[in-house]
């Protein structure tokens, strides 16, 4: 990292540390801060969102951002916003802009990683793993997401990765089943891990209720998030629905459908309680006017379990293979420039 980096870096710690000691009174000025060290051409909506939300003390958001304080551990709290609003945004954005005009190619913000599992072939080691993302770093992306049929089958080597990559923000989505104590007490000693885990809105969730109770125990960050289709959308349409995510201590809850927006009430109802709920919901292929338009290659690409790479999870395009190539040089191929030259329409479909 260059000398002003390092500097804007500590300047942005400082102001952490600064709206720590009370951030009832702070907050509203967080963003002078953040202003100063950010130039104006960079995260431009991210702030002026931010800006509102700290503005309205009365909204559920701010109510959301204030619960952090209450409800996730201290040291926890400060790897978060030094992972996720710093290293992963603010000084990111700025890397990422420079490597997009020196390599004149997208440099995604997040990259989904595919852990895979004994059984699935020759699935991506630790050692590709590592490597993937330290070759991720140089080019400006901080934020991970671990997939697969259930990544925390690994988790030993999902652990080590958080404990390398200190500067990295990791989020797993996973059943939750496989978090216990023990998992939990290792969660809250790297302080850079996240878990999604799947919920049903039906009676199968009751046998989550350990794990969301070890999680609000140790008070780790954790969030949830659900699949439907036309079966069961209702499910996910309900109020209820909401409500109980909240109530489980939930801070965020991820939607993933392959529903047309006109025919997916669930979306519908995202957007209503986006008004009034304390909770941030993420519709994956449909929040378009939120992130831009489609992310997929310019925001988010994924690695298949195999270690082939591809601008979305849910295109046919094979994509090169990061065991043979660099992450730059896959960013460079037709698969990825596609998405470099002009926006596309998203056009996944989840199975």
């Amino acid at each position: 990292m260059s000398v002003g980096r390092e500097l804007k870096k500590l300047g942005m710690k400082a102001a952490y540390h600064y709206l720590d000691r009370d951030p009832e009174t702070n907050m509203p000025k967080l963003m002078e801060w953040v202003d100063k060290f950010v130039r104006d051409d960079v995260l431009t909506v991210q702030r002026d969102v931010f800006r509102k939300i700290i503005a309205e003390k009365d909204s559920n958001w701010y109510r959301l951002l204030a619960s952090l304080w209450q409800d996730i551990d201290d040291d926890v709290r400060k790897v978060l916003f030094e992972n996720l609003v710093i290293n992963a945004n603010a000084l990111a954005a700025i890397q990422a802009r420079e490597s997009t005009v020196k390599y004149q190619c997208n440099i995604p913000w997040v990259i989904a990683l595919d852990m895979g599992r004994e059984g699935d072939g020759e699935i991506l080691s630790f050692d590709d793993l590592d490597g993937i993302i330290e070759q991720a770093k140089d080019l400006g992306t901080f934020m991970f997401l671990l997939t697969g049929r259930e990544p925390l089958v690994r988790k030993e080597e999902v652990v080590a990765l958080c404990n390398k990559h200190t500067d990295c923000q990791f989020m797993a989505f996973t059943d939750g089943l496989l978090i216990d104590e023990d998992f939990a007490v290792q969660a809250l000693r790297v302080k850079n891990f996240i878990p999604a885990i799947r919920v049903y809105a039906a009676a199968d969730d009751k046998k989550l209720d350990d794990v969301f109770a070890i999680l609000r125990t140790k008070k780790l960050p954790y969030g949830e998030y659900c699949m439907y289709d036309k079966s069961n959308a209702e499910r996910f349409a309900r109020e209820a629905f909401f409500d109980d995510a909240i109530e489980r201590g939930a801070k965020f809850c991820w939607f993933f459908s392959s529903l047309a927006e006109s025919e997916d009430q669930v979306y519908q109802q995202i957007k209503k309680y986006r008004e009034s709920k304390t909770l941030l919901t993420i519709n994956f292929c449909k929040d378009e006017a939120m992130t831009g338009g489609c992310i997929a290659g310019k925001y988010y690409c994924s690695v298949s379990t195999d270690g082939r790479i591809k601008p979305c999870s849910f295109l046919p395009c094979s994509g090169m293979n990061l065991k043979e190539n660099s992450l730059l040089a896959a960013y460079r191929s037709d698969c990825f420039m596609e998405y470099y030259h002009c926006d596309l329409k998203c056009r996944g479909v989840f199975e």
